[in-house]
């Protein structure tokens, strides 16, 4: 009994917790995005195209809540498209105040599943809490019998946790780069 409670206890502060990074992503701020763009033809593949966005504010130039007060422009977001031929990716990573990564959304896949089939498919999304998986959400391309989302709470595999620790490196990269954008525009 006392387990069971216990669980209840754990899973209803994740989805809180979840409950916060969605009101995260779609709060309204004032923002800046600085904008990088790349087209290169890569032999064999065609044509590659790249789009990275880093959407920051910056309590300098707008009015902010006390709370989001800082001395240096704090980067919220990062958008990351990439095309090659009609392969796609699209990914986005989400900081909380502090610069902690709290989520990471990414779909690959093609326009031709899309337009074949009307579904969108290889999306993943990681909620993360102090660098650890809250949830992890998964929408396979393929479909199957028995399961449309796999949605994981709790225990990872060796996988997933693999992948996380990838996401959390890449969204440390990000934040360099946007410092090192910053500093070359002043």
């Amino acid at each position: 009994m006392i387990v069971i409670l216990l669980q209840s206890f754990v899973t209803i502060a994740q989805e809180n917790e979840i409950q916060n990074i969605r009101k995260l992503y779609y709060q309204n701020l004032p923002f800046d995005t600085i904008a990088v763009y790349s087209n290169k033809m890569i032999p064999g593949l065609g044509m590659q195209n790249f789009s990275l966005y880093y959407v920051y504010y910056d309590c300098k130039y707008y009015e902010c809540e006390e709370s989001l007060i800082s001395d240096n422009p704090v980067l919220r977001k990062v958008v990351l498209d990439k095309s090659v031929n009609t392969s796609v990716l699209h990914a986005e990573f989400l900081y909380n105040q502090s610069g902690t990564l709290i989520f990471q959304f990414q779909r690959i896949g093609s326009e031709d599943y899309f337009y074949e089939t009307g579904r969108e498919c290889g999306e993943e999304r990681f909620y993360l809490k102090a660098g650890k998986p809250l949830q992890v959400r998964i929408l396979p391309c393929e479909e199957s019998e028995y399961f449309d989302e796999i949605e994981m709470n709790g225990s990872f595999s060796e996988g997933i946790l693999a992948r996380i620790n990838q996401i959390i490196k890449d969204g440390k990269n990000h934040q360099l780069s946007f410092k090192q954008v910053l500093n070359s525009m002043n």
